[in-house]
């Protein structure tokens, strides 16, 4: 008889016990939570994190909360459970700087923090054997950089194409009559199929003060003009824009994306498309023009009489559209122009240094002056964000909404970063949520990502104080210029996804 008694008591302390417990469980597995100071049960948020490298250490409130929460579907974590309220994340893994961040979490939402990049203490340096790399820029084939090598007391300057992956460099282009532009906007621009280039050149000034007098006034012209080499790399033979189009004051040579063999320059404020093969086939697009950029099919333009942008067929100018309504004012008759054109709903200009932006947004229409003194802007591959710079200050401006958090709004800026000594080598970083720099010799990588605090690391310290620094996406190499012992400047590059 107490055998029974006994059982049924016990049996019914489980039931009692399972009654109070399976409710709590199952609140558990759904997500809520017991707040202790509310005294009641709350719906716990979550946090998700995507980093690279993709495989890390978190802490969320110094607990470790990585271990089993990799999701292979997607390479990153989420970690559920989390009480609503203000949290602390560390992401950290050995040989890279740590991240950290605070975040609110709400009840039955995510905070989602989607490119977190973490920065190695040291990277593996790469330096090609050619010297003397005063500047370069990357062909779009990425095996061949054109190097170039100014000439120490004197005008004179030599253009190599380098393989990259032989190592070996050859001479292509040399010039004691010219000297390398001096203007920081223009560059030598590869052709599309990567056999050719075009080198930015000015007139030496070769003639001395007591020679000056004795000058003809076209000779005094001539000092300091601009005028464009186009070479072919493999045969070494070199085309003189100026004599081959008889066409004077060239600005903004670039070649035809679409069209082999052919480039665009503007002349006397007057556009032309170039047949490289046939000077004859010398076809005028655009009369009366500020500048130009070309996008997908189409030229895009400013026109100078009356302010307003219209866009026409690359191959023969024709099929005009007027773009903007709205004109451009007091543009400077020999100041800095550029217009930077991602397609004909996303336009922006500089003149002078005034950014205008042109944003036909799924909202509204924009077109208004963004700032002032900037020194140059770089569309992301989406045309969702704008990044420009002036000296000091990095901004990013957004052309339509963004629904990854942190969310941003159409038509909205955001300042990034800013520093008292000077911004050089302004550009975005392969997933468009960096941005990559250069003060002085060191050269930095920001977040976008306002939230808490802004992380912001440094990737390398160079000898060189004034580097050129070029991130290639599509190998995701970073190439810079830097000193030897010999104070000689070689080109050399790191892999920032290396592990």
């Amino acid at each position: 008889m107490t055998s029974i008694r006994t059982r049924r008591i016990f049996f019914w302390i489980l039931a009692v016990f399972f009654l109070i417990t399976a409710p709590l469980v199952i609140l558990y597995t759904i997500g809520y939570r017991y707040n202790t100071n509310r005294g009641i049960f709350v719906y716990s948020g979550s946090i998700t994190i995507k980093a690279i490298p993709q495989r890390v250490n978190i802490k969320i409130d110094a607990d470790n909360s990585s271990e089993k929460k990799f999701n292979f579907l997607n390479y990153s974590y989420h970690l559920d459970g989390i009480r609503p309220g203000e949290h602390s994340m560390e992401i950290s893994l050995p040989g890279y700087h740590t991240w950290t961040k605070k975040t609110s979490v709400h009840s039955g939402l995510s905070a989602e923090f989607w490119n977190v990049f973490l920065v190695k203490n040291e990277y593996l340096k790469e330096t090609f054997l050619p010297p003397s790399v005063d500047d370069f820029f990357i062909s779009p084939k990425n095996k061949e950089v054109a190097l170039v090598q100014n000439k120490k007391d004197s005008n004179d300057f030599i253009v190599r194409a380098l393989d990259t992956n032989k190592d070996l460099a050859e001479t292509v282009f040399s010039s004691s009559e010219y000297s390398f532009s001096k203007n920081k906007k223009e560059n030598i621009e590869w052709s599309p199929q990567g056999d050719k280039i075009i080198i930015p050149v000015e007139k030496s000034d070769s003639i001395s003060i007591a020679d000056d007098l004795k000058a003809s006034a076209n000779q005094q012209k001539e000092i300091g003009r601009p005028n464009y080499f186009i070479v072919d790399i493999n045969s070494k033979e070199s085309i003189n824009l100026e004599d081959f189009s008889q066409k004077k004051n060239l600005q903004k040579a670039r070649w035809d994306p679409n069209s082999k063999n052919f480039v665009f320059y503007i002349s006397e404020n007057n556009m032309y498309r170039i047949n490289l093969n046939d000077p004859n086939d010398n076809k005028l697009i655009a009369e009366n023009i500020c500048g130009y950029d070309l996008s997908g099919s189409f030229a895009y333009y400013l026109k100078k009489d009356n302010g307003i942008i219209y866009r026409s067929r690359l191959q023969n100018g024709d099929s005009i559209e007027q773009i903007t309504n709205q004109s451009i004012e007091n543009i400077a008759e020999n100041g800095d122009f550029r217009i930077i054109t991602y397609d004909e709903d996303r336009i922006s200009i500089i003149t002078d240094g005034k950014l205008y932006i042109y944003n036909n947004g799924e909202h509204e229409n924009y077109f208004y002056q963004l700032k002032e003194n900037v020194d140059g802007v770089q569309f992301s591959n989406d045309g969702k964000k704008l990044l420009f710079w002036d000296e000091n200050e990095i901004f990013v401006y957004f052309a339509r909404d963004w629904d990854t958090q942190p969310i941003r709004l159409e038509n909205e800026v955001k300042s990034i970063t800013r520093f008292s000594k000077k911004i050089k080598n302004v550009h975005w970083f392969s997933d468009y949520e960096h941005i990559i720099f250069s003060i002085d010799g060191t050269i930095k990588i920001a977040e976008t990502d306002l939230r808490d605090h802004l992380n912001i690391e440094d990737i390398l310290q160079l000898q060189n104080n004034d580097p050129r620094v070029v991130f290639n996406f599509s190998e995701n190499f970073l190439y810079f210029n830097n000193f030897k012992e010999d104070a000689t400047p070689y080109l050399s590059y790191i892999n920032l996804f290396e592990e």
